[in-house]
């Protein structure tokens, strides 16, 4: 009689068995994605740190360079009075002309 039920176990498990190794299958792979997913955000923090320390370095550049070009062009508005020719004037209009320029280029 043993011999029989020994033959019928092994294509009919018992109960649960198939069940529980597919769980225990299925459970390390999802272990496994997770180990990936955490490695990805893990890198993508660190990228956004790094770029965020980059942007507000080129904000902070940027910045410097407006007020540098304001208080060039409130230096080119005081002396604009002191010109008494069209050919002064012209030059001045070259120069600011030319400060501007320097200042889009490195936008």
């Amino acid at each position: 009689m043993k011999d029989v039920d020994t033959l019928f176990q092994k294509p009919f498990p018992e109960s649960g068995t198939t069940e529980i190794d597919a769980y225990f299958i299925r459970q390390s792979e999802i272990a496994n994605h997770k180990k990936i997913y955490d490695k990805h955000v893990r890198s993508v923090i660190k990228k956004n740190d790094s770029d965020d320390k980059l942007f507000d370095n080129l904000v902070k550049e940027y910045k410097d360079m407006v007020e540098n070009y304001e208080k060039l062009l409130e230096k080119y508005i005081n002396s604009l009075t002191s010109f008494t020719n069209l050919a002064e004037l012209q030059g001045y209009l070259r120069k600011v002309k030319e400060a501007y320029n320097i200042l889009t280029e490195r936008i």
